[in-house]
This record gives C-alpha cells, sequence and structure tokens, in this order.
C-alpha cells in the first residue's frame, strides 16, 4: 500500500505492507512536536550549523539527530529529514510492517522485503532520473539519503547536483549527505570525500553528480541504467 502524508513543511511518500496512512500522519505530528518542545527548551537546536553537547534528557530521535550532526561536524537539523522518515517508518514496524520505505524530500528510510528499485534524481544533470539503485532486502534497513545545491529548499555550500549517501542509519546517512555535499566544488573534491567516507565505518558509500561527471566510492548497492 502506498500513500502521500502532507504536514507543515513535510511531504512523505511511503510504501507499506500494513495500510499507513493514519498511523504515518500520527507518527509525523509526534514527530514535530518533539522537534518543537525541545527547541523550546533549547533554541539552538533549531538554528545552530555546529554539533550541539549530548544531552540524556532528549527523547530518542533527538539524541540520534545530535549524535549524527557530532560525528558529521554539522547541526543537529542537518538530519531533520532522514530522523522524521525513521520516526514514520519505525512506527509502522511496531504495527508488524516487514516492508517499509518512507521518502521525504529526497531522503529514504528503506526495509524492504524483496528486491527494489530507486531512482536518482540529480536536478539538471543529464544523468537524473536515467540511473537506479537496487536495494535487496538483506542489505535493510538501509538509509538512502540525498543533498544537492541545484534542487531543494535546504541549504547547501557546494556544487554537487546530487551527493547520495548510503548507511544503515538513515539519520546518520542525512547528516553526512548535507556535510559531504558542502564540500563537492568539483571533481578535485572526490579524493577528498573518498578518504572521509573510507575512514568512517558508519558510512557504506558515496555517489557524487556534479553535471555529467558521476564518481562512485564505498559499499554501494547496484547501479542500474533506467
Amino acid at each position: 500500500m502506498t500513500c502521500e502524508i502532507r504536514y507543515r513543511q513535510s511531504v512523505l511518500h511511503i510504501e507499506s505492507d500494513v495500510n499507513p496512512q493514519d498511523p504515518a500522519f500520527d507518527a509525523l505530528i509526534e514527530f514535530y512536536r518533539l522537534i518543537e518542545e525541545y527547541t523550546h527548551k533549547n533554541p539552538l537546536f533549531a538554528t545552530s550549523y555546529t554539533p550541539l553537547k549530548r544531552d540524556s534528557s532528549a527523547p530518542e530521535i533527538i539524541s540520534e539527530m545530535i549524535s549524527a550532526s557530532i560525528k558529521m561536524n554539522v547541526g543537529p537539523m542537518a538530519s531533520v529529514a532522514g530522523a522524521a522518515s525513521l520516526h514514520v517508518a519505525k512506527k509502522l514496524e511496531a504495527l508488524g510492517a516487514e516492508h517499509v520505505i518512507v521518502e521525504n524530500g529526497g531522503d529514504i528510510y528503506a526495509k524492504v522485503a524483496e528486491k527494489q528499485k530507486i531512482k536518482l534524481h540529480a536536478g539538471p544533470s543529464p544523468l537524473s532520473g536515467k540511473l537506479a539503485f537496487t536495494i535487496l532486502p538483506e542489505e535493510t534497513p538501509l538509509g538512502v539519503c540525498t543533498s544537492a545545491a541545484s534542487t531543494g529548499h535546504s541549504i547547501s555550500l557546494g556544487k554537487a547536483d546530487a551527493l547520495t549517501v548510503f548507511a544503515h542509519n538513515v539519520v546518520l546517512a542525512d547528516a553526512a549527505a548535507t556535510a559531504l555535499a558542502n564540500k563537492i566544488e568539483g571533481p578535485a573534491a572526490y579524493d577528498n570525500l573518498i578518504e572521509e567516507v573510507g575512514g568512517n565505518p558508519d558510512l557504506d558509500g558515496v555517489l557524487a553528480v556534479v553535471g555529467d561527471e558521476l564518481c562512485c566510492f564505498g559499499r554501494l548497492p547496484e547501479i542500474t541504467k533506467i
């Protein structure tokens, strides 16, 4: 079953083997409430471009965001879309879902029961929409998170049409996509990215697209032409 959930700034596309409509909407509202309540307590959570200190009193999903921001040296809100996807997916899994895909503005949580293909979107790049990642059940749960300078509402300091990170922790994948996309000024930046990803055991792999150039490194799902 599939559905689209809209609430405030979020538009989630969900596929699940349990009816996702009502529980996903309730979970998204709950996620916003947790963010707002914590921001009221600590306003820097919503505005900082640098990591905050860990807070043992924070809700679990907030702690996940803070932890990811520390690992990738970005602000905690750099992982907000991935965190929302995770929060919604976990609610569906608690209802017995064995197949869940939650896409939130290019940031995807996937736990699949059978092989799935996820299309690459890379803004104005001629490669956009022409490649797909093949996700296998044994590779999931998997976060597939994309940051870009040429599309979307989030801030990127780099020039990537798409910087996609693969990691089993979708919150970390989102933070990493933001951090690494900020460093993409062109192909000359790839060597530094390879070193950074290679030295981080929590990241599986990265795909970067700048114009008609593509660079892949690390452990990525199979990439096929569409």
